[in-house]
């Protein structure tokens, strides 16, 4: 029987900076948000996500 495993954790930022820059890039927040939070969490090895 499997389980399935989840990890959830939430935490406050201050994302001032980066809704200027996408303003003034005129570039989707919501892409460039999801787009450093998974980069970044690639780089932990344990949090990486494996496609079989």
């Amino acid at each position: 029987m499997a389980t399935d495993t989840t990890f959830e954790m939430t935490a406050k930022i201050d994302v001032t900076r980066t809704v200027k820059k996408c303003k003034d890039e005129s570039i989707s927040f919501y892409a460039y948000s999801i787009l450093n939070l998974t980069e970044s969490i690639n780089e932990i090895l344990n949090l990486r996500y494996a496609h079989r």
